[in-house]
Order: C-alpha cells, then structure tokens, then sequence
C-alpha cells in the first residue's frame, strides 16, 4: 500500500528527459487541440516514465479532467491496456479522476481492469478500489459498478472496495453507495480489521463513522490485535469528534486490549491531539487503570505532543499523582 501511494505521489513530479515538461503539463491540464500538436511535433504517445512505468495515457486519464483528450491520444495510437510499474491500466488511473466522462472513453475503447498478476506479487488492486478510496465523486463509483466491477474484490491485504472507501476516502456517499451495492459491512481484512475499525484509525471524518454504523456496522467487534474502533480511534484519529461518535454509539470506554491497554492508555501513548485524550476523561476514562504497572499518564510520558498541555495534567490528576 505504501509503495504504491509514493510512487502516484512521485510519478508525475520527476519526469525525465523523454518526457518534456511541456507535454506532461498537457497531458494533465492542455487541451485535446494542444495535446494533438504536441505529438505533431514529435511527442511520444506510448514513451513510460521512469520507475513508475506509466504512459502519457495513463497520466492524462489520472489527471486530465477533459475526456476528449483522451480520445486524442487513442486516435494517435497509445496503448488501451499497456501496463504501468504497479501493473495498472489506464482504466484503474482513470479511477482517480473526478470525471466519469474519462472512465466511459475508456470502457468504450475496450479498456480493461485488473490486468494478469505477475506470481508472487501480493499488491493487487482494481479501478474500483482505487476509486472507492480516492475519489469523492459517486458518479465514478456508480460508473464503474455499471460496468463490471467487482464489489467483493479483494487486494494482496484483503481489503475490499468498501475497506478502501472506509479508510481512506472523506465522503460518506461512497459509503452508502458500496453499502448499497451490496459491499459486506462486517467484512474483514488481512489483519482482521472491519471497514469500522479501518475508518476509526485513519478518516478523519466523522460522518463516515456515522454511515458505517447506519449501515450496521458493530461497534465492539475487534480486529486479529484484539483492539476495538474506539481503541484505534484514540492511538491513531486525531479528530475528537470521531471518539464522540464512537462513545454514543456505545463503544466501551475503559475496554482493555489482549494487553490490557484502554482506549485512554492509547491516546495518552500515542495520539498527538490532546483533545483526544480530554475527550476521554471528560467521558469518564478511568485514568488510574494499569497496564504493566503504567498508568495513562505513565504512557503520556513517551508522547511530546502531549507534554505541557492541559491534557497532561488532566491525565496526572486522573492518575491521582
């Protein structure tokens, strides 16, 4: 997951010289007109970047809002389904892309998906995983459910499309739209996460939390580490309002982990907004719990984002130090 996040981040950025700059600004923001003179004057339309393996076609689909620019380089010969360095299609860039327009060229074209996996490569994903995390826009999500894709797709993690949608995407339509689709609520990923727990730990937004538990996500299921939503939601989510959430739907304040570490002992250890942790207490956390002899406050002693804070002293007093 990583790997593949910075190579889209860095692709684009660091083009070398069988990319000129020019041409690569136009793939991304020039129009079909500008782009057909730049391959008249000698642009290659199936040249790759570098390490990250990807096609002006692949660029333009990712970033270029404009579909007929698209059709540009089809008419001028890129390839359809060539194959970028993290074996990806124009179609799966294309899930990037806030216009659907682009994705429907594509599947008229005849692109296709997921291409053949090269063995032993764990990391697989489709155009609909990468639009469930990455795109707020449904009509992408709905565009592509129209064509073919495949709800209860997993990747080399075991994350299904609404796993994606649940960690890494802000709009709570894509939810509901997954949900509706017929996405599974309590599936469970490699590490034995459920689309909740995934959310509670990394989105910050705290209506996608609410969508989760409308569409019946359970509150104290527990991933294979034994820590619940509200657990990953105070070591990893800086966004308090996601634990309020969390604690009126009922999640258990003071729950231990297999190690006997409570939400607050997470918070006070881990997380660098000490909101969170006041939240906590102010919910009624009991701040004098031990695990291995260590108090929250103990905890809070490995965290400097919480030194000399209100929240540091709070969790002190709590401790009864």
């Amino acid at each position: 997951m990583k790997k593949l996040l910075v190579i889209l981040a860095t692709c684009l950025f660091f083009a070398p010289v069988a990319f000129a700059k020019e041409f690569l600004t136009l793939l991304q923001t020039g129009t079909p007109e500008q782009v057909l003179a730049a391959i008249a004057g000698g642009a290659k339309v199936n040249d790759k970047i570098g390490g990250s393996g990807m096609t002006p076609l692949m660029i333009a689909a990712q970033k270029n809002p404009n579909p007929e620019v698209i059709t540009t380089l089809l008419k001028a010969g890129a390839g359809l389904n060539d194959e970028s360095a993290v074996v990806a299609t124009p179609l799966m860039y294309a899930a990037w892309n806030p216009n659907p327009e682009v994705i429907s060229v594509l599947l008229k074209a005849g692109a296709k998906d997921r291409p053949k996996i090269p063995p032993g490569m764990a990391a697989v994903w489709t155009a609909l995983m990468w639009a469930a995390g990455y795109n707020s826009n449904p009509e992408v999500i709905t565009t592509l459910l129209k064509a073919g894709g495949r709800i209860e797709e997993r990747d080399g993690d075991n994350y299904t499309p609404l796993m994606y949608a649940a960690r890494y995407n802000a709009n709570p339509e894509i939810i509901m739209l997954l949900v509706k689709a017929g996405a599974k609520i309590d599936d469970r990923a490699g590490s034995g996460m459920t689309p909740l727990i995934l959310a509670a730990g990394r989105n910050p937004n705290p209506e996608v939390i609410t969508a989760l538990l409308n569409a019946g996500a359970k509150i104290d299921d527990r991933a294979g580490n034994g820590r619940t939503s509200l657990m990953e939601a105070a070591m990893a989510n800086e966004n308090p309002e996601v634990i309020s959430i969390l604690l009126k739907a009922g999640a258990k304040l003071d729950d231990k982990d297999p190690n006997g570490r409570t939400p607050l002992m997470w918070a006070a250890w881990q997380n660098h907004n000490p909101q969170v942790v006041m939240i906590l207490l102010n919910a009624g956390a009991d701040g004098k719990l031990k695990c291995d002899d260590k108090t929250a406050f103990d905890y809070a002693a490995g965290n400097d984002k919480l030194q000399g804070t209100d929240a540091y002293e709070a969790l002190r007093k709590a401790a009864g130090k």
